[in-house]
């Protein structure tokens, strides 16, 4: 054992002292206590230096109010109580402080009596020994053992149970609901593809615009689709460009999954992506350097992978975070582009990915949804479609479109009306994500869950659905995806082959969904349906 030693580096194989000498070390657990910030005791340009200990720490009078400093508390570890300026740095204590400063800054603010904090002399130390036993100090007694691991254990537990939202059945945990204000559902917004402008908005839009004839111009504004498509010489550039605002608290993992569907619209094609710009806009009071280089470094990781080539772009500064990327690929013009308005009569429907990501990510903003729920929610956006498009490809499939912001039902009708198909979908063979149907029966929606809905006055409904389980799976058309899965229209011959290719390359969740109809005429593009 060395006490008092100052360590001045630690290496590959151990660390070295200040006296230059070197310990050998397979594992250093680097362990230490709590530092007082340098600004407290040297301030800042609109706060004067505060009384502080000779460790750094602010000074506090029995109240929680700042010595000498009237009006301004201090607590947890960032202070000593002058009066018990033994007390350890532990987080009982800050705690136990929490409530007496709550109640001194409403009597402060309304000119009433402060109490004092009142530390306790010691508290119960207990220490996981990692091996089904724990070390439990307190009052200058040491005990070790299994019981001691059994008493930890129930009383993490039962302060844990304080902050649990959710309860075994997935609803909010009535315990939680006493203890929590309720969230303001209006103030969550969902980003990702769930924010996008509703199809009836979109389509008066640019139904007034018009658009210019360009012979050039294989799809654009007057054959819309993912993407845009000119023709030059032998070959189609193809285009696409899209964004959404942030979703989640990680930047890298915002970028991946931007990246990702933005490459799909491409993919979704047939077409190999080959050049993205990216747009990227930066909340005002982020750090822009590394949040440009988070985001950017998430892209870059998907990009990279797929051979596609980040060559620029643009920034600006907006009120939240916002991703997008425009991408360029080029192909033969041989007719072969998986296309809207390629659906024939009799193809069947398949979807190479389970739904429901826009209920969970809006369950996930008010802490109701649970992590495994999540965890799979993100591996899905993380997968990307490029196997399931080569393969679809490879399987002559020349109707393709991908499910995002527009819900599958949103995207169904898109086929539909590009081939002039009704399209019929079997509700009772959606796949869902795990806590999708769940939520969806509790009544969770995604903020642009009615704007899918509303958007498909036309549709057809076999018969109201029968139970809470079938109302969950018909909202369940209408959820809004991020980065979600193909829908391909194949033809019936080749189905088992298609859902046989994509299950040994990994796709499990592809599934026969429903079948495109043989009369032209028919006025509604979508018929749900139960079952064939």
């Amino acid at each position: 054992m060395r006490l008092g030693e100052r360590v001045a580096a630690l290496t590959a194989d151990g660390l070295v002292l200040d006296d230059g000498r070197a310990i050998a070390a397979d594992l250093v657990p680097w362990v230490t206590g709590a530092a007082a910030h340098p600004w407290l005791a040297r301030g800042l340009p609109e706060l004067p230096p505060l009384p502080c200990d000779d460790r750094g720490f602010v000074q506090i009078d029995d109240d929680l109010q700042v010595m000498g400093c009237p009006g301004l508390f201090a607590a947890g570890d960032c202070a000593v109580l002058r009066s018990w300026p033994q007390i350890p740095k532990a987080g009982v204590f800050a705690v136990r402080e929490g409530p007496v400063l709550w109640a001194n800054l409403q009597a402060a603010a309304a000119g009433g009596r402060l109490e004092n904090y009142q530390p306790q002399r010691d508290f119960l130390t207990l220490l996981n020994l990692g091996d089904g036993r724990a070390l439990g100090l307190r009052n200058g007694f040491a005990l070790s053992g299994a019981w001691v691991m059994a008493l930890k254990d129930r009383i993490d537990r039962r302060f844990m149970a304080r902050f649990q939202v959710l309860d075994s059945e997935g609803g909010t945990d009535t315990d939680y609901g006493r203890q929590m204000p309720v969230m303001d559902e209006s103030a969550m917004v969902c980003g990702g593809c769930a924010a996008k402008v509703g199809q009836d908005p979109l389509a008066g839009a640019l139904q007034r615009l018009g658009a210019r004839p360009d012979p050039d111009l294989v799809l654009g504004l007057e054959r819309p689709d993912d993407v845009a498509a000119l023709r030059r010489g032998g070959e189609l550039l193809v285009t696409s460009i899209d964004a959404f605002p942030a979703f989640l608290d990680d930047p890298w993992l915002v970028g991946q999954v931007a990246a990702h569907n933005a490459l799909s619209d491409l993919l979704a094609k047939g077409v190999a992506p080959r050049l993205a710009l990216a747009l990227v806009s930066v909340p005002e009071d982020a750090d822009p350097e590394e949040l440009l280089f988070q985001v950017l470094s998430g892209i870059r990781g998907v990009l990279d992978a797929a051979g596609v080539s980040l060559a620029g772009g643009h920034s600006t500064v907006g009120p939240r975070l916002e991703v997008g990327l425009s991408i360029t690929g080029f192909c033969p013009d041989d007719g072969r582009l998986m296309t809207k308005a390629g659906l024939q009569p009799g193809d069947r429907l398949v979807l190479t990915r389970p739904l429901g990501t826009g209920v969970l990510l809006h369950a996930d903003m008010a802490g109701r949804a649970a992590g495994p729920w999540i965890a799979q929610v993100i591996a899905g956006m993380t997968q990307g479609n490029g196997r399931a498009a080569a393969i679809a490809r490879d399987q002559g499939v020349l109707a393709a479109t991908d499910v995002t912001g527009f819900g599958l039902a949103g995207h169904a009708a898109e086929l539909s009306r590009a081939s002039g198909l009704p399209l019929h979908l079997n509700l009772g063979a959606l796949p869902a994500l795990p806590g999708a149907l769940t939520l969806l029966r509790q009544g969770e929606r995604s903020t642009f869950h009615e704007q899918n809905r509303r958007g498909l006055r036309g549709i057809e409904l076999a018969r109201p659905p029968a139970s809470p389980e079938e109302a969950a799976l018909l909202e369940l058309a209408f959820d809004p995806q991020t980065a979600g899965g193909l829908l391909l229209g194949v033809p019936a011959g080749q189905v088992d082959a298609l859902i046989r290719a994509l299950r040994q390359a990994g796709i499990g969740d592809a599934t026969p969904i429903g079948y495109a109809g043989a009369d032209r005429s028919a006025r509604s593009p979508l018929h749900l349906e139960w079952e064939f």
